[in-house]
């Protein structure tokens, strides 16, 4: 028997054919047509920060071509402690851990149509960091602790302190504010705490400085010619010439240092006048705030002068260019490798205390000794002879006379420093001053390749000093 389709099509066919011979067509309607999909669009922010153990919520939304549809919400990638209500698309919870999530949400109507929107969602810790409030004067060293706590295991923080006052940074592994503020004014600093996964914290500190303090009183004597530092005719006026003149006790040639880097004779300031070319003249000019770099100086490596403008990196030095020559020639600051060995910018200051970065330490001669092999500490600083050191034009660093040693001449990291008969040329008495590239206060004193150092911020009052790193913070020192 002939199936019911075949016959359909049978009949169909030979009813075509019968008409066609007759000059007639035949034609057919379709049974069904396809049915046209539901269109949803989801609407979420593309990104979200939430923050570990404090609750957040994320309002869903979704609208249906078909507006009688009723839609359901899902997600997939929620951070952990998150859930989406199905029926509201309302996302809670309280975060419990650090995420970095794409998160996926879906809209779903009757029909099985669907929409989706992602969320790129953060998780960070909840940061918080401590502040405080430093009054210190200018120059003196800042060992300000801070504090920063964080509920996220595992986060990973980063550290800004690029709104800090001039000469003071972060030291993270000792978690201090340390260094020397250079610019005399109070300054609310924030110091800002980013964790891996977007968390952020900040501090406020405060930082005032209560003026300047003075430090030793002398002459400084030029290395040739017998000539000294030297405010011409005891002029006591702003605009008074500094020139070399034959060394005479007098008033004119008795300067003071100051923290902030001054150095003043007659209640003025040694000034290096801004000029162009390739040195810049020196005079006396009124002491203006604290913290104006043409009348800021550093030692220098065999007792050079360095100022602080035009600026440090450059080098320039207070150089008599005429050297043992002849009274009265007016200073300049010439380029710091210029007069080394001839004595034309090599100068011996008064005495000085140098500052170690362990706040309320000094450079040492431990109990005054003055025995071969006596150590050299970081003491509390108490301006007594001990504390009092100069930097000479040969390279060495004296005390009481005695001079700054490294035992045996060592190149190991933690060999002792020492004091030790001074003895001309000796290699383990040769010392470099180097100006610290992020601090203009800041010194290190190099033997070789490495510097001497407390070994810790943490090390007891007048522990032995060590050659360690060069570099590292608590090898800061600065001199006044």
């Amino acid at each position: 028997m002939t199936p019911a389709t075949t016959r359909y099509r049978t009949i169909a066919f030979t009813a075509a054919f019968l008409l066609a011979g007759a000059g007639l067509t035949m034609s057919t309607a379709s049974s069904a047509s396809a049915a046209t999909a539901n269109t949803i669009t989801v609407t979420a922010p593309g990104t979200e920060q939430s923050t570990v153990g404090t609750a957040d919520d994320v309002t869903i939304s979704a609208t249906d071509s078909d507006s009688s549809a009723t839609i359901t919400y899902s997600a997939t990638g929620l951070p952990d402690g998150l859930s989406i209500d199905p029926s509201s698309g309302l996302i809670s919870g309280t975060p419990t851990g650090l995420a970095k999530n794409t998160v996926t949400v879906t809209a779903t109507d009757g029909t099985g149509a669907t929409g989706t929107a992602t969320i790129a969602w953060q998780v960070g810790g909840n940061i918080s960091v401590s502040g405080g409030v430093t009054n210190s004067f200018l120059g003196s060293t800042l060992n300000l602790p801070f504090t920063v706590t964080d509920n996220a295991s595992g986060d990973s923080l980063t550290y800004d302190g690029s709104d800090l006052p001039p000469g003071v940074h972060i030291d993270v592994a000792d978690s201090l504010l340390i260094g020397w503020q250079t610019v005399e004014s109070t300054k609310f600093a924030m110091v800002t705490v980013n964790g891996l996964d977007g968390g952020s914290g900040q501090g406020q500190y405060a930082f005032v400085p209560e003026g300047t303090a003075s430090g030793p009183t002398g002459s400084a004597p030029l290395a040739v010619g017998g000539k000294c530092l030297d405010d011409k005719g005891d002029s006591k006026s702003a605009g008074a010439v500094v020139d070399a003149w034959n060394c005479n006790r007098s008033a004119a040639q008795k300067w003071t240092l100051y923290s902030d880097g001054t150095i003043r004779v007659n209640s003025l300031c040694l000034s290096v006048k801004p000029t162009t070319g390739t040195y810049s003249t020196i005079d006396l000019e009124s002491c203006t705030a604290a913290g104006d770099a043409w009348q800021q100086w550093n030692t220098n490596t065999g007792g050079q002068l360095r100022s602080l403008q035009p600026n440090p990196k450059y080098g320039f030095c207070l150089a008599d260019p005429n050297p043992g020559d002849v009274n009265g020639t007016q200073l300049q600051a010439n380029a710091c490798s210029n007069g080394i060995g001839n004595g034309q910018s090599e100068w011996t200051l008064p005495a000085q205390t140098v500052h170690s970065a362990i706040a309320g330490r000094c450079l040492d001669d431990y109990q005054g000794k003055t025995a071969n092999g006596t150590s050299v500490d970081a003491f509390s600083c108490n301006g007594n002879a001990t504390q009092n050191w100069t930097v000479e034009p040969d390279g060495t660093v004296r005390v009481n006379g005695k001079c700054l040693d490294d035992n045996g001449n060592s190149s190991t990291a933690g060999a002792r420093v020492q004091l030790w008969n001074c003895n001309s040329g000796d290699a383990a008495e040769q010392w470099t001053v180097n100006n610290r590239s992020d601090n203009d206060f800041g010194l290190e004193l190099q033997h070789g390749s490495l510097c001497a150092t407390p070994t810790a911020f943490t090390a007891a009052n007048g522990a032995q000093l060590v050659l360690g790193t060069c570099g590292a913070d608590k090898t800061y020192w600065h001199a006044w």
